[in-house]
């Protein structure tokens, strides 16, 4: 199917899943932020039940099928790619119907957060070759992260050496922090988004994690410790080459949403800084002050958000490979869920885990 949908051709999709992270995906796509793409039929247990929801949607698109099953999206012939939106214990089963169907995938971060289900993804995938299938790391997609990459693969900064990777969040509410405890805390809800940009950052040549040691606490509340949690963290990377690379996280950084990452190489360094809405600096005698840093995701990764399912949709319209759209793929998903597994028993046992 891969560059034969034309540029004035529509991809018929069906969207599964409209809560916090679908309800901002389904918006981006029904109100033009996404090209060449036609909604037939959204997809959410709720949507009959919740008034909001389904006026969120309607308002968007009013042309819309609603449904509860998304088997209603597997079982259309006319819809040819599912967009899977929904709580990450939903994913894999979505996931499973829609390869078998034939019908193209995008799928949110994270596919599960069990190896062997997302082993059985790929495994479904080598049995149907013509299925296209997209994670959602959106971060990779992002302008500058990309040219940090693309730098550091040009060679003109000499090799790797050292990648810091500062990820922290602005704030958090319990009742999420609960939801993401149950599949595995910090590690693989938000620390995996950091896997994936170590392991992309460092993709200018093949190399293997070897070694990685967590350490945390739970400074910001002893409700994470009650959980079995914690509140910020440090993961350290070894890989086979010597590289090193090292991730700070936080539930809660009052400052806003902190996005920095560094690559210190041979012959030099590439930085990306917070983004900022100018880069005005007001200097006086007392102080010199700056914009304020987005304060969450949305802001932050707003055009990040919108590109990954515009570059979904030029698939089809190119062939371009998911690698040469900087696209995460099922394995990109397996290799960062192996340095999250390998975190998460890092931090319990507080011992350096050896891939």
């Amino acid at each position: 199917m891969a560059g034969t949908a034309g540029a004035t051709l529509k991809l018929k999709v069906g969207v599964a899943g409209v809560g916090r992270i679908g309800k901002m995906h389904v918006d981006n796509i029904l109100s033009g932020g996404v090209r060449g793409v036609k909604v037939k039929t959204v997809c959410d247990l709720l949507i009959e039940s919740d008034q909001e929801m389904r006026a969120f949607v309607t308002a968007r698109g009013p042309h819309c099928k609603l449904t509860t099953d998304y088997r209603d999206i597997i079982n259309d012939p006319e819809i040819q790619a599912v967009f899977i939106f929904t709580s990450t214990n939903m994913h894999v089963e979505i996931a499973l119907a829609a390869i078998a169907a034939g019908k193209h995938v995008f799928c949110e971060k994270p596919v599960d957060h069990d190896i062997a289900r997302i082993e059985a993804v790929q495994e479904s995938l080598r049995q149907h070759p013509n299925v296209y299938f997209q994670v959602g790391f959106n971060r990779r997609i992002d302008a500058n992260f990309a040219k940090v990459r693309d730098v550091v693969a040009g060679g003109s900064v000499g090799a790797p050496r050292l990648v810091k990777i500062t990820s922290r969040d602005p704030t958090y509410s319990e009742a999420y922090i609960r939801s993401s405890v149950l599949s595995g805390g910090l590690f693989p809800d938000m620390t995996i988004h950091d896997f994936d940009m170590c392991n992309y950052l460092l993709s200018e040549k093949p190399r293997r994690p070897v070694l990685v040691y967590a350490v945390g606490g739970s400074m910001v509340s002893p409700f994470f410790a009650e959980l079995g949690d914690v509140s910020e963290a440090v993961v350290v990377i070894k890989y086979d080459d010597g590289t090193t690379c090292t991730i700070d996280n936080t539930r809660e950084a009052v400052y806003g949403y902190d996005q920095r990452v560094e690559v210190l190489c041979s012959k030099g360094t590439v930085e990306s800084d917070n983004v900022r809405p100018t880069t005005v600096r007001v200097l006086t005698k007392p102080a010199t002050t700056t914009d304020t840093i987005p304060f969450w995701f949305v802001e932050r990764y707003k055009q990040a958000f919108e590109d990954e399912l515009q570059f979904f949709i030029e698939h089809f319209k190119s062939g371009k490979t998911a690698e040469y759209l900087r696209c995460a793929t099922v394995e990109d998903m397996l290799n960062a869920a192996r340095l999250s597994e390998a975190a998460s028993k890092s931090l319990r046992t507080g011992l350096p885990v050896t891939l």
